[in-house]
């Protein structure tokens, strides 16, 4: 069963301004703490009763950082619509969901473009590195075939080559 508090909001108030007399605090958090050490209740309870009952007070909450005024990225750098909820994979689990005919670029981009709309029925958006990785499936990596491939895909992506990416 719940603790009842027994707090008035003149308390609150005295006990606020008590402990703000050589200023505010650093954070919202410490003036918590502070009046609920002197009143003998929990910073929550403190928090609570504040909002609950507006008492004002010196110190200030932290700003929160302000998105709005971020530049959107470009649509070239936006490949898909990313919900909240799509996972985005470098190293997927299992088997490839499609077969890789050949290194043809055709080939490599008509399997890129399967695999992926595979991947977003399962709110999952791959990256290049996820290509990559499938294509050791289907060619052992550090042959010719295994690298054209590779380099397919990430001019598919516009993505530079780096040596990182195998």
């Amino acid at each position: 069963m719940p603790k009842t508090v027994d707090l008035s909001q003149e308390e609150l108030a005295q006990a606020i301004e008590l402990t703000e007399e050589s200023g505010p605090f650093a954070t919202i958090t410490e003036l918590y703490k502070a009046v609920g050490d002197l009143l003998k209740v929990s910073p929550a309870t403190v928090c609570n009763r504040i909002k609950q009952w507006s008492v004002a007070h010196k110190t200030k909450a932290a700003r929160q950082r302000q998105t709005a005024n971020k530049p959107k990225p470009s649509a070239e750098h936006r490949p898909a619509t990313i919900t909240r909820q799509t996972l985005i994979i470098i190293t997927p689990a299992g088997e490839c969901p499609h077969k890789l005919k050949s290194t043809d670029p055709e080939d490599v981009s008509q399997w890129i473009e399967a695999v992926q709309s595979h991947a977003e029925s399962n709110r999952q958006y791959l990256k290049p590195e996820a290509f990559v990785y499938f294509s050791r499936q289907f060619f052992d990596i550090g042959t010719d075939e295994y690298d054209l491939v590779k380099e397919h895909i990430l001019s598919f992506f516009q993505v530079e080559p780096q040596s990182s990416i195998e």
